[in-house]
């Protein structure tokens, strides 16, 4: 709101590769366009997503991803930031329907005005969590969620940095 309007696409390549029966590797890179109709400015950025998956023994899997992407603000109107960040996952299964897993990121947000009357900020934020969580599956069909996640965000604007818990739950239904 209050933003001007802008035009916004993105191509992606997209690529999968099974290493071994143990080892995945899956990458999307490609680029963001936006084209800014007030100031007449358009920029090509650069985004991807790449993360490897470790199966080690039955039930038991590594993760480590990587990823740079581009968000309009939540918070501070007519901005965007560019998150940049990785996050490491274990997971292990017991008795085929619980898992119990752990993710542990870290995301660095750097914030520009995308607008021309957009107030400019240089606001940068480093974002840190930790998420375990217990997932018990019904049939393939259902998974029932609990977890607790602690957050922590370090920011060079006054007041917007902040550390919390939650502690929550979720349903999947897939069919």
């Amino acid at each position: 709101e209050h933003s001007g309007n802008m035009f916004y696409g993105e191509g992606r390549l997209r690529v999968a590769y099974k290493l071994t029966e143990k080892l995945t590797f899956l990458a999307s890179g490609g680029f963001e366009v936006a084209h800014f109709n007030e100031t007449d400015d358009t920029k090509v950025l650069p985004v991807f997503d790449i993360s490897a998956q470790w199966t080690p023994f039955v039930g038991t899997t590594f993760g480590l991803s990587a990823f740079r992407k581009i968000f309009a603000s939540p918070v501070e109107v007519g901005n965007v930031f560019t998150a940049t960040g990785v996050q490491a996952t274990v997971s292990q299964t017991f008795f085929q329907r619980l898992s119990a897993a752990i993710y542990v990121g870290y995301e660095n947000d750097q914030y520009k005005a995308a607008s021309g009357n957009a107030v400019a900020t240089s606001r940068a934020d480093n974002y840190v969590y930790i998420r375990p969580n217990l997932t018990y599956s019904i049939g393939g069909w259902c998974n029932i969620v609990l977890y607790y996640q602690f957050n922590h965000n370090d920011s060079n604007l006054n007041g917007a940095s902040f550390a919390d818990h939650r502690i929550g739950g979720q349903v999947i239904f897939a069919f």
